[in-house]
């Protein structure tokens, strides 16, 4: 296999490797090692996620449904437990909700009323969830747990409660997705669930350790 000579930058610029930092070129080799590994990774949960389904699913088949129900919940909801009780299997189905076009109106509507309450008849505290809930998240949707907070507030204006009718009437359920969570018994007997999240495995004083030892060196060269 012939040498690599050249690099092709973000523009999709041809570029001599002697023009191309030792910097850059780690960060490209480092990059492209971590995809391949979160890739790998990827697929490898997609099949845990495949099989785990199909053994809930078959459990369910066999013995729930012949036993009265047995272990189902609402929803196709499922829930097995170890005979020790040390683990937890559940799964749940969650709806997909947006909400449509007329939470455009109970917007206005909300609006309407602290506009006629700002001479101090509204709470500064529900002002900052309302504009909260109105506030796109980086991916341009709203919260919907932000509006559902809204709708569990209890405010008698009138204009609200038309507000929080036309929320409840702009409610559409797209679809469910499934969840399930494994779960490991404490001491003190309550659950806590196994989190396939790489969030929750990073080593926090292994973090700070390497932050302050780059920061130190004055960052990469």
């Amino acid at each position: 296999m012939a040498k690599q000579r050249t690099m092709t930058d973000a523009q999709g610029n041809t570029i001599p490797l002697k023009y191309i930092s030792a910097f850059d070129k780690d960060c490209d080799a480092l990059a492209l090692d971590l995809q391949k590994v979160w890739e790998d990774e990827h697929k490898r949960l997609t099949q845990i996620a495949a099989r785990a389904m199909e053994k809930i699913n078959g459990l369910a088949e066999k013995y729930l449904h012949c036993e009265g129900g047995r272990g189902k919940g609402a929803k196709g909801n499922y829930s097995f437990t170890a005979f020790d009780g040390s683990v937890k299997v559940t799964l749940r189905e969650i709806n997909r909700i947006v909400f449509d076009a007329r939470i455009q109106r109970a917007r206005e509507l909300i609006y309407e009323m602290i506009k006629a309450k700002t001479a101090g008849g509204i709470d500064a505290d529900i002002l900052e969830l309302v504009n909260n809930a109105f506030t796109p998240r980086a991916d341009g949707m709203l919260s919907n747990g932000r509006i559902f907070g809204l709708m569990r507030l209890q405010i008698k204006d009138k204009r609200w409660q038309e507000a929080m009718e036309v929320l409840r009437e702009a409610i559409k359920v797209t679809g469910t997705r499934p969840l399930i969570y494994v779960e490991q018994r404490q001491g003190d007997g309550s659950y806590r669930p196994i989190k396939l999240d790489i969030a929750e495995c990073y080593n926090s004083k292994q973090l700070t350790a390497n932050s302050k030892q780059l920061t130190a060196g004055g960052g990469p060269r």
